[in-house]
């Protein structure tokens, strides 16, 4: 199989504080075991839990339901929907007939508080318990009722590292260009992001308060992971790195001082929140890679999505992450909001100019509860179909007035994927760039999922 199986961070962040809290939790991930739907509803049965907890993206979500709806034919445990769909449509979520709770946001403390309110309730004052928890939602009388969204943890050096334990870390499969070594793990730095880009669902979540755990924190889980799984490959998997630089500055100097030996990483940022100095600290503690949200080259194109950047910052950027010796992975976006084919085959001819290392080229999605989204149902950009199960990145549900039908999107998005990475230029740059007997299964991984996309 060549897709990329990663594990769930924010299970495992829900696992280890409820095992904080005195309870067993355990994680059951069909995807890595390659099991069918039925498998996986025998599998989950096996189990004999107290509570279910199954987390829900918008291109999962009927396949989620008809899930709860398997299980609650066959058992009477309670069922619990939490991510980031649940969060943006918890009325919905909540309201069908074999979901028993949904936990909106973050969920470490909601979590356990859930957990203390059933047990507490095991005497016949359940709802009156239930009541009491900030962010989740539940049945009274029948009926979806929401309790007040839960603030959100200020202090991240409080939630315990996430329960790798409980997940078979050696199965997992990051994508072919985002790794250095096995075990690559992820870790996460911040949450929240202090930008506000029309199609990004995130801000739901996370909203837009960047918080930061400590320095030492961090340092601290990456021994731990170096001590207990061997691991020196990291992946930060924070939706923006490094916007404060003080920290970042600090946790490069002290990473290179104090960190295991051997440790590689790379991370997502924006072309507006690096500049030579930083990206120069990051490479001297080990950073080899940096992925940009880039999204487009046209300056009408990220401004109709407030991406709040320039084509002059782009350019400057990659300057920079070059000098300082660092490889350059970007996303792009067709279908855009007042992108055309013209302006796509223009912009295709501009990226192959850039001397990127990677780059990963998804469909517009606009995902429910997203400004986006909204501008679009209202008529503005062009029209779309709500298709949950093909709101992926990689199938077209949104065409641009500039566009035909959502066959000319996905059209173009295959011809500049492959347009961009099947160029013998492009093929010998990345072939003299091996290192490793990896880095050849990588890249044979990246070249047939391409030719099979």
């Amino acid at each position: 199989d060549l897709n990329p199986i990663l594990p769930s961070l924010g299970l495992m962040y829900l696992a280890s504080s409820a095992r904080e809290a005195g309870y067993e939790p355990e994680i059951y991930d069909a995807q890595v075991y390659h099991h069918s739907f039925e498998e996986a509803v025998e599998e989950i049965l096996k189990r004999e839990t107290d509570l279910l907890g199954i987390t829900c993206w918008t291109s999962n979500f009927q396949r989620v339901m008809h899930l709860c709806d398997a299980l609650k034919q066959r058992t009477r445990t309670p069922i619990v929907l939490g991510g980031p769909h649940v969060t943006m449509h918890p009325q919905e979520c909540i309201d069908d007939a074999s979901v028993d709770y949904i936990v909106q946001g973050e969920g470490e403390v909601t979590i356990v508080e859930l957990l203390a309110a059933l047990q507490r309730g095991e005497g016949g004052n359940l709802e009156d318990e239930l009541e009491k928890v900030a962010g989740i939602g539940f049945k009274r009388d029948g009926h979806g009722v929401l309790n007040p969204k839960r603030e959100q943890v200020q202090d991240l050096d409080s939630i315990p590292f996430p329960a790798w334990d409980l997940v078979p870390i050696h199965e997992y499969r990051p994508a072919p260009m985002s790794y250095r070594t096995l075990p690559s793990v992820s870790v996460l730095c911040s949450r929240g992001c202090p930008f506000s880009c029309t199609f990004c669902d995130s801000i739901a979540i996370w909203t837009r308060k960047y918080r930061l755990r400590s320095v030492d924190n961090v340092l601290q889980e990456i021994w731990w992971l170096y001590e207990n799984y061997g691991a020196t490959d990291i992946n930060f998997w924070d939706d923006l790195w490094g916007v404060n630089k003080k920290w970042a500055l600090e946790f490069c100097r002290r990473l290179k001082e104090e960190g295991p030996p051997g440790v590689t990483w790379n991370c997502e940022c924006r072309v507006d929140t690096v500049n030579l100095e930083m990206l120069e600290a990051m490479k001297d503690a080990g950073c080899w890679s940096i992925f940009y949200g880039i999204e487009s080259m046209d300056q009408d194109c990220l401004d109709a999505i407030n991406k709040n950047s320039s084509v002059e910052k782009i350019h400057d950027a990659i300057r920079w992450t070059k000098k300082a010796g660092i490889e350059i992975y970007t996303n792009f976006i067709v279908g855009l909001p007042n992108e055309t084919p013209e302006k796509a085959r223009a912009m295709l001819k501009e990226i192959k100019k850039l001397g990127l290392a990677w780059v990963k080229f998804t469909v517009l999605t606009p995902y429910p509860g997203t400004p986006l989204y909204d501008d679009i149902k209202s008529g503005k950009y062009g029209t779309m179909t709500e298709e949950m199960s093909r709101m992926n990145g990689y199938e077209a549900t949104f065409v641009p007035y500039g566009y035909k039908d959502l066959d000319e999107v996905n059209a173009m998005h295959r011809s500049m994927v492959r347009g961009f990475h099947l160029r013998p230029a492009y093929i010998l740059d990345r072939a003299l760039s091996i290192r490793s007997l990896e880095d050849i299964k990588k890249y044979w991984r990246g070249f047939v999922a391409l030719m099979k996309g």
